[in-house]
């Protein structure tokens, strides 16, 4: 049986994003101003660098602080041999099998879905539902477990793409 639960490599792998991200715009900004004046004009960088931080950044941030909040005290467990499923939550605990989920729709940006190379620093970003036959549904981010479709690979998993995966 295997057991998922935040980890901090999805933290580091987050974070890995941020500091190339921010790293690639703050050389790319200085070589571009200094090329198109001449000179290091700090004031047009710092311009320039907070746009590129709250069009590229913000909203990655943002994105992993609500998959944190959302599954910090979860934990999933598969076992494809006696086909249990078990997501554990603060506060409850719900087991079911697979023929208990009605459908899984899995949330992905397009470059993840289709397997392209990112573009945003939120396209590693993915969520999904699960919806059992008694009504509940359960969420769980990419940080929880990395893409829950190529993990449970069942006949009832919907890939949806979108541009940015905000749970909803």
């Amino acid at each position: 049986m295997k057991v998922y639960k935040i980890k901090r490599s999805a933290h580091l792998r987050a974070l890995k994003s941020i500091v190339v991200t921010i790293l690639f715009f703050s050389i790319g900004l200085s070589l571009l101003v200094v090329y198109r004046y001449g000179y290091l004009d700090l004031k047009k960088v710092f311009i320039a660098g907070s746009v590129s931080f709250v069009i590229f950044v913000l909203p990655m941030l943002l994105l992993h602080l609500q998959y944190y909040i959302i599954n910090r005290y979860d934990s999933f467990s598969y076992d494809d041999v006696k086909q249990v499923i078990i997501y554990s939550s603060k506060y409850n605990d719900i087991r079911f099998h697979e023929k208990d989920i009605t459908e899984i729709i899995v949330y992905k940006t397009k470059p993840l879905a289709e397997n392209r190379t990112a573009v945003f620093t939120w396209d590693e970003y993915n969520y999904a539902l699960i919806k059992l036959s008694n009504n509940v549904v359960i969420r769980i981010s990419c940080l929880l477990v990395g893409e829950l479709d190529k993990i449970l690979k069942l006949k009832n998993v919907h890939v949806k793409k979108t541009f940015y995966p905000w749970i909803t």
